[in-house]
């Protein structure tokens, strides 16, 4: 059984599968940098305040800001 939550609520060394995006805008964005539904990305690193996360998905790092993970649907998957 698959645990969705927003990719903002993902922890530090979380492996997660993107299931959704909520934005159509962020999600074209998203798109172009090879984050796309159903890859499995890796929660590389938290800045401490929370904002920016780095995400490393097939071999690439991308920086998110927590209002645009908020919009990414994710289901969390066993480390």
């Amino acid at each position: 059984m698959s645990n969705f939550i927003h990719l903002s609520e993902a922890k530090k060394g979380d492996f997660v599968r993107i299931e959704s995006i909520d934005n159509e805008k962020l999600s074209v964005q998203l798109l172009c940098m090879g984050c796309m539904v159903g890859e499995i990305a890796h929660i590389e690193q938290i800045a401490p305040l929370g904002d920016p996360m780095m995400i490393s998905i097939d071999g690439s790092l991308l920086s998110l800001r927590k209002s645009d993970a908020r919009e990414v649907i994710v289901s969390q998957l066993k480390k």
